[in-house]
């Protein structure tokens, strides 16, 4: 399950196509369609690279009118979906913006 102390990122063998300025999602393996309203297609294309939830929330709050506690809990009903049909993954470490220094 998913939390908002997950790291989350989209599963790279699906295929994202932008028409209209609407963005459809292809499985190939299943070789399923699914089209995305604008929030989860702004949070689509945060997911391209591996990110906390919290970290999705906060932007998703910022860029649309909606409280955090709805944010919270449309974002992991999203993503727990989104996962069960594996669009996404969940786990694994958000890349640091610090580099580490070796000793």
């Amino acid at each position: 399950m998913i939390t908002l102390s997950s790291v989350v990122r989209q599963n790279q063998k699906i295929i994202t196509k932008v028409v209209g300025g609407k963005v459809y999602l292809l499985d190939p393996e299943t070789v399923t369609v699914r089209t995305l309203n604008s929030v989860a297609g702004y949070l689509w294309q945060l997911l391209k690279k591996p990110v906390s939830v919290r970290a999705l929330v906060s932007r998703i709050t910022e860029e649309f009118d909606v409280e955090t506690k709805t944010a919270k809990s449309d974002i992991l009903e999203f993503l727990n979906h989104y996962r069960d049909h594996d669009l996404i993954r969940a786990g694994g470490r958000r890349p640091s913006s610090k580099k580490r220094r070796r000793s």
